[in-house]
């Protein structure tokens, strides 16, 4: 028909449409990043009490992290590099006090 269009056949409806579809991609890699952060804290919680705990903060985002000396492996160095901000404490609740201070301070974001 010829005086009808429909939201394809116009350069704003697809553009609209790939928008759409970045913000669910956007979502889908939101929620896996967040799911693997709260893997990584369910490990450091599991992890013995005398283990040692620390506070890294992550260069790209500013969020700080706790850390168990225990795990085997470093923390991985990739897309962003991060930097320990706090001295090892013997308890995960003394972990938690120094970032709540660090977050409280405004040197980390989360």
């Amino acid at each position: 028909m010829m005086g009808t269009a429909s939201a394809e056949d116009t350069p704003g409806g697809v553009g609209n449409i790939l928008q759409q579809e970045r913000r669910f991609v956007m979502r889908r890699a939101t929620a896996l990043c967040a799911a693997a952060g709260i893997a990584a804290s369910c490990l450091a919680v599991a992890a013995p009490a005398q283990a040692g705990y620390y506070v890294i903060r992550w260069d790209n985002s500013g969020i700080c992290q706790i850390w168990n000396e225990d795990l085997r492996y470093k923390p991985l160095q990739w897309p962003s590099d991060y930097k320990v901000v706090s001295k090892p404490v013997p308890t995960l609740s003394d972990a938690m006090t120094v970032q709540a201070t660090m977050r409280q301070q405004r040197r980390c974001t989360l």
